[in-house]
């Protein structure tokens, strides 16, 4: 109240400013309080085998799955935005997802999650070949025979006959599994659920990649476990042409893109590139070959003259 003219005055209050206030670290009551909210949610909301589920060979964690994911984002108000970045080598094609989860009332940034998927990838690269003439019928660069394990006895393996898949088919799947995997990463560390869930592992190579290592564990312990068999008598035949070296005896990246602009300079097709590749160092992609025929794979793309290379229908 103003004593001369005894009207109201606006009374000055002080306050934390904002960015104060968005700098101040959460309370322990708070962090119990988010973490209570996720652990109801799951509860009373989400569903096993739709959002989450328990997976073989995972632990006895749950394992957060895309529709469980978009559920908590939107239980906290986390819109989430994509960053899409496409790569490709002349053939295969790779996605780079970067997602931005902002805070839907504030407009704050609370968190980033990334993903990645390629049509390189196994489960994408190959499909099993529909007949056999399919399979004589297919340039010898864009099949093979693969050994994959039984579905019911997890200790035989059999042979597949494959062929590589398209990868323009398959794009809209693989930018659909870059974003996946970069939401469910976005909501395991923007909403500090990683202890009560894991990621996703979609991908049956990453499962078999545990199962070898609890077998080698139970190995090391004098289990009665038995190692792999073929379905078949007798022992497995050496890799055939065409087949992949263990990733540790392969080339690097930078030698990859190396090799490919050195077929650019030259004037090389893909098709030529990739018969060349397939000629000297007996795999499909460049990405496959040896680091101990890396030399004798660049003299021969140096070697090499445009147009003259009998190359069949295949992409590097």
């Amino acid at each position: 109240m103003d004593p001369n003219n005894n009207t109201n005055v606006p009374v000055k209050v002080q306050t934390m400013p904002p960015e104060r206030a968005l700098m101040r670290a959460a309370t322990a009551a708070e962090l119990k309080e988010q973490i209570a909210l996720i652990h109801n949610c799951l509860d009373k909301v989400m569903k096993k085998g739709t959002h989450y589920d328990v997976l073989p060979n995972c632990g006895k964690k749950n394992t957060l799955l895309k529709p469980g994911a978009e559920v908590i984002l939107t239980m906290f108000r986390i819109s989430a935005e994509p960053i899409i970045e496409r790569e490709s080598d002349g053939f295969d094609v790779t996605y780079h997802v970067t997602v931005i989860g902002r805070h839907i009332p504030t407009g704050n940034i609370v968190g980033y999650g990334v993903g990645e998927a390629s049509t390189s990838e196994k489960k994408y690269k190959w499909r099993e070949a529909v007949c056999d003439a399919e399979f004589q019928n297919t340039p010898e660069t864009r099949r093979q025979i693969a050994w994959v394990r039984d579905k019911d006895d997890k200790n035989l393996f059999h042979e597949v006959k494959q062929v590589r898949q398209n990868p323009a088919d398959l794009m809209n799947t693989v930018l659909k599994m870059a974003k996946k995997r970069a939401i469910v990463d976005l909501c395991l560390t923007s909403t500090a659920c990683s202890d009560i869930f894991v990621q996703d592992m979609d991908d049956p190579d990453i499962n078999d990649a545990v199962n070898q290592g609890e077998n080698a564990s139970k190995q090391q312990q004098g289990s009665r476990y038995t190692a792999p068999q073929r379905r078949s008598q007798g022992s497995a035949p050496a890799p055939a042409q065409g087949q992949s070296a263990p990733p540790s005896d392969v080339i690097s990246d930078a030698q990859r893109k190396r090799l490919y602009a050195i077929g650019k300079s030259r004037n090389l097709t893909d098709d030529e590139m990739s018969f060349l590749v397939y000629q000297t160092a007996h795999v499909n992609r460049s990405g496959d070959i040896p680091k101990d025929l890396y030399d004798a794979t660049v003299d021969a793309f140096n070697a090499a003259t445009p147009g003259q290379v009998l190359a069949p229908e295949e992409g590097f």
